[in-house]
């Protein structure tokens, strides 16, 4: 598997430029409108990718970030700061479907994605998104994975907040 520090090296314009676009792209303003969201009023997130996969030479993984209120996000009007969130789902290269997240992979994407400062403070809620392989079938694909940072108000990192409702767990 490739290291961080080689992603960031390969990749350093564009990881700098996720980095960027997502520390401004603070939206809480349309989260909490009672306007229906369409593609046209939606913030544009920040995105990297289509990249390579470090573990399967078939697949591009699409990383998207989106930075949140805490109160808005956790449904929790107490809480203060913020909560970034990052996506990370794979695609065929040539036919565009999808196809499972490597955590391994996704998790040295996203540790390069977010950088230094914010890697060490990474929750997992694992995959939320899942495909099956066909309608007659068990056998689930996890398609899609996210990731949390949880940021006060001073932009520093403290603990995930207990009224998230999905289970966390610290990726270290």
């Amino acid at each position: 598997m490739t290291s961080i520090r080689t992603l960031t090296r390969r990749h350093e314009f564009d990881l700098r430029r996720f980095r960027s676009e997502l520390r401004t792209s603070d939206s809480p303003d349309w989260l909490q409108s009672n306007v229906p969201v369409t593609q046209e009023t939606a913030p544009k997130l920040p995105g990297l990718g289509p990249v390579r996969s470090t573990t399967n030479p078939h697949a591009n993984l699409t990383i998207v970030g989106q930075v949140t209120s805490q109160a808005a996000h956790c449904h929790d009007p107490e809480l203060d700061g913020f909560v970034v969130t990052i996506s990370v789902a794979a695609h065929h290269r040539l036919l565009g479907t999808r196809l499972p997240v490597d955590e391994g992979d996704a998790t040295v994407w996203v540790r390069a994605a977010l950088g230094d400062e914010w890697s060490p403070h990474v929750f997992t809620a694992d995959a939320l998104s899942t495909t099956t392989d066909a309608p007659d079938t068990e056998r689930i694909q996890l398609t899609t994975r996210f990731y949390y940072v949880f940021l006060d108000s001073d932009g520093k990192p403290p603990r995930a907040p207990q009224s998230m409702s999905v289970p966390l767990t610290a990726l270290n």
